[in-house]
């Protein structure tokens, strides 16, 4: 039994417990450049496995209330019909062997932005806005659309860089509230883009199945070691293999 993709689905789940991000941004690379997965189905199926693995945290922060909808209500009437366009397109548009090239240019850009968005939230989150600023909520929709174009194109983006944008435009809500809203906004979109990606056959639910089996104990594996590992190095660590990353899949 090829059991590569049980330990990747480990690995990610317990890099994601440790430091809250990387769930698409390191998932799909390891799968494209690791596993030898094409690059659409690679995206696919990470879709599903980031919703799915993202659904138990948010249950836990629905119950503490931290969530909120007002916030990401906003969010997703952007992001729901930014991702059926961009999968409208995908399944219309004669591609051909372009896709993958295509695909891939996306996700270099993702992952390169999810880069900086780890390496610069905090310095961000006291030197950009006033605490007084509020965005409007034209602002908050057409965020969501942009999280929705990059998430369906590439799986990355409503992580690490849908937090930055919220600590951005909301410096008034608590941490644990744009953890919470965000979570809130990427379950539905990750689900919505994965299904259609399934609906497109860039799924592959036995390699999904195989994952997901390896991301239960890497959840508790990185509960277990988070009182161990600096948080910050494992950060700066995540941020250079993005970057490394981002540079592999357009050379």
């Amino acid at each position: 039994m090829d059991i590569a993709p049980f330990i990747a689905g480990f690995l990610v789940a317990m890099l994601v417990s440790l430091t809250g991000v990387g769930g698409g941004a390191v998932m799909t690379p390891v799968l494209i450049l690791g596993l030898g997965v094409p690059v659409p189905v690679a995206i696919g199926t990470d879709l599903l496995y980031v919703a799915a693995t993202k659904a138990g945290a948010l249950v836990l922060h629905m119950r503490a209330g931290q969530v909120r909808w007002d916030v990401a209500r906003r969010l997703l009437s952007g992001s729901l019909p930014a991702a059926l366009l961009v999968l409208g397109g995908l399944a219309v548009m004669d591609w051909g062997s372009g896709l993958q090239e295509t695909l891939s240019t996306a996700l270099a850009v993702a992952l390169l932005l999810t880069a900086i968005a780890i390496l610069f939230r905090e310095p961000l989150r006291n030197a950009v806005l006033p605490v007084t600023f509020q965005a409007s909520p034209w602002v908050l929709v057409a965020v969501g659309a942009l999280l929705g174009v990059l998430v369906t194109l590439t799986s990355v983006g409503a992580g690490a860089l849908g937090a930055m944008l919220l600590m951005l435009l909301l410096p008034r809500l608590r941490a644990r509230e744009i953890v919470a809203t965000d979570l809130a906004q990427a379950l539905p979109l990750s689900l919505m883009a994965g299904l259609g990606h399934l609906a497109l056959g860039h799924v592959d639910l036995v390699l999904l199945g195989k994952l997901l089996l390896g991301a239960a104990p890497g959840v508790l594996a990185g509960g277990w070691l988070s009182g161990v590992v600096a948080e910050a190095l494992l950060r700066r660590m995540l941020v250079m293999v993005l970057i490394g990353v981002s540079v592999l899949l357009v050379v």
